[in-house]
C-alpha cells in the first residue's frame, strides 16, 4: 500500500510545493526517509486547501489548483461555500457535464451544516473564466464520500465518475447525469441493509 503526500515550504516569502508520490505505508518505507520532488514533475489534478486567515479562530479555507510547470503555479479556485478546516473530505472526479475537465468533490461543515460541492479544475467552456462550482444535495448525516471512475468502454458515461456518499440512514450514489444542483442522490441501501 502507498500514499501520496504534498508539503508547502515558505522561504523568503516564496512558497514551494514538494510532492512525494507512491510512498510505502509499511514501516521499512519510513526508515529509508521520504523522497520529495520540487513542483516541476508532470502531476495533474493537485488541489490545496489553505486556511484563509491563520489568526482567525474559525479556520475558513481557500482552495487552489496547482499547475506544475504552468504560470502561475497557484490558481485560486473558490469553494463557493465556507468550510472549516478539519471538517472536509475530498476526492477527485470527472462530471460528464464538464466536457472531460476533471475536478474535485468536497464534503465539509460550516457550523452544524453539512455541505457538498463539486468544482471543476477550470471552466470547460471559457478557460479565461473561473469554473462554476456546483452545490449538490447532501443526504442526511453525510459523513464520507468516495468517487469511482467509469472505465467500461461500452458505457456512455466512460471517463466520468460516480460519487458515493455514506449518510446516517444509508449509502447513496450520484450518477454522472445527476451531479447537478437541486437533484437528490439515489439511496442504494438503507442503514438496516448495510449492517
Amino acid at each position: 500500500m502507498a500514499l501520496d503526500m504534498a508539503g508547502i515550504i515558505k522561504i523568503d516569502s516564496v512558497d514551494s510545493l514538494y510532492i512525494c508520490l507512491g510512498h510505502s505505508t509499511y514501516e521499512n518505507g519510513w526508515e529509508d526517509g521520504i523522497t520529495w520532488t520540487l513542483n516541476g514533475m508532470a502531476v495533474e489534478n493537485i488541489f490545496v486547501d489553505i486556511r484563509r486567515d491563520p489568526n482567525h479562530n474559525v479556520g475558513l479555507l481557500d482552495r487552489y489548483y496547482i499547475q506544475p510547470g504552468g504560470s502561475p503555479h497557484w490558481v485560486a479556485r473558490p469553494i463557493q461555500i465556507d468550510l472549516i478546516e478539519g471538517s472536509i473530505m475530498c476526492c477527485l472526479g470527472h462530471r460528464s457535464l464538464d466536457c472531460g475537465v476533471p475536478g474535485i468533490y468536497t464534503l465539509g461543515m460550516i457550523g452544524s451544516e453539512i455541505e457538498l460541492v463539486y468544482i471543476p479544475q477550470m471552466n470547460p467552456f471559457r478557460h479565461d473564466a473561473p469554473p462554476t462550482p456546483t452545490i449538490l444535495n447532501v443526504p442526511t448525516g453525510a459523513s464520507c464520500i468516495s468517487s469511482a471512475l467509469i472505465t467500461l468502454q461500452n458505457n456512455p458515461d466512460v471517463g466520468s465518475t460516480k460519487l458515493f456518499i455514506a449518510g446516517t440512514d444509508g449509502f447513496y450514489l450520484f450518477t454522472p447525469e445527476d451531479q447537478k444542483e437541486n437533484v437528490d442522490s439515489l439511496r442504494l441501501a438503507s442503514k438496516a441493509e448495510t449492517i
